[in-house]
């Protein structure tokens, strides 16, 4: 795991959304479209990866903003445990609380991301696993004492849902990879291609909490005895079909739960999560505080439960959110990927 990257400078920008536009039957509401696209048409076109990195919208930031202290946070080191494209780390180091953040991610794209957003705050990117954050933080010098924050954002970022070749999702067809550290030996295209009837269900049922879960790992099975399943539309069709179901018929695409699942178990999230949490308290100065970001049932189960395990012993720590912040109404129609985030924070007491 490399641990000796260079500091490098990562200016505020704001992120600018690009809006199309849409036809309707009041003509002034017409002629607004028509200007807001001729502005945006006459704008200096940009790379297509820029476009893409626009569409990475961090979720719950002001909520989480709200969650600092910035008298015990004065100075002190935030540690972004899942920096993906950089969206909550420049939105905090904006604060102008923080002498630097350590940016941490098991994807190595993340430091060009970082880079490519050109923030005035500094900024050390470390390539690896949050479960290790004791080991990193131990390595780059920087004692308990120092940190005033830490934040786990889980779950992958906009920009590797949205890349065909990373595999995570059934909307563009790619192959079937999903692997956040691309340095991981075993893919999904490994587990759906070899992996036995009986360890596809137990996947499924376990880590998707998918209902129908020997239907699909049973027509896996099937399919893939005539052929290879090389590609995430080939999956997603196989499991519409298993479950009898079509896209479109309710909100939760058919195979969301089977492609969940496949992703937690080849990066191997949530033991990954029951080890961190307890190591991230540890690594707390005095009032320092955890944030922890999930989006389904396992993992908010995982966090909820190491909360309430450390608050209960000792007066340590308390937590600050008796029940998880969610997104507002608002916030889910500007950022539909936001609709199921939970929010938890604790704080360091002694």
């Amino acid at each position: 795991m490399p641990t000796t990257a260079p500091f490098f400078l990562v200016s505020s920008s704001l992120v600018s959304l690009s809006t199309k536009p849409f036809f309707c039957f009041k003509r002034n509401l017409v002629h607004r479209c028509v200007r807001c696209y001729s502005s945006l048409k006459d704008r200096p076109s940009t790379r297509l990866q820029d476009k893409e990195k626009e569409l990475h919208i961090p979720v719950l930031v002001e909520n989480l903003v709200e969650f600092i202290d910035h008298s015990s946070a004065k100075g002190k080191v935030f540690v972004d445990c899942t920096v993906g494209a950089g969206g909550h780390c420049e939105r905090i180091m904006e604060l102008g609380l923080f002498s630097k953040c350590i940016a941490i991610d098991k994807d190595q794209n993340c430091g060009n991301w970082l880079k490519e957003r050109n923030l005035q705050h500094p900024v050390r990117f470390v390539q690896g696993s949050f479960a290790c954050i004791d080991k990193i933080l131990s390595q780059e010098g920087i004692s308990s004492e120092q940190v005033g924050f830490i934040l786990a954002d889980l779950g992958v970022s906009s920009m590797q849902l949205d890349d065909p070749q990373r595999g995570f999702s059934f909307s563009k067809d790619g192959p079937l990879d999903m692997r956040i550290d691309l340095s991981l030996r075993t893919t999904a295209w490994n587990v759906v291609n070899q992996y036995s009837e009986e360890a596809l269900c137990k996947i499924i049922r376990e880590l998707g909490e998918d209902y129908k879960w020997r239907q699909v790992a049973a027509a896996i099975v099937k399919e893939r005895e005539k052929h290879t399943i090389d590609t995430t539309c080939q999956l997603a069709e196989i499991v519409c079909k298993a479950k009898r179901e079509r896209p479109g018929y309710s909100k939760l695409h058919p195979a969301t739960l089977t492609f969940q699942s496949l992703r937690l178990f080849v990066n191997n999230e949530l033991s990954e999560l029951d080890m961190f949490v307890p190591k991230a308290l540890s690594c707390l100065g005095m009032f320092g505080r955890l944030a922890v970001i999930s989006f389904h049932s396992l993992e908010d189960r995982i966090v909820k439960q190491s909360f309430k395990n450390v608050a209960e012993k000792g007066g340590q720590f308390r937590i600050l959110t008796k029940k998880p912040i969610v997104p507002s109404e608002e916030e889910k129609k500007f950022n539909v990927r936001s609709r199921s985030a939970k929010l938890r924070v604790v704080e360091r007491l002694s």
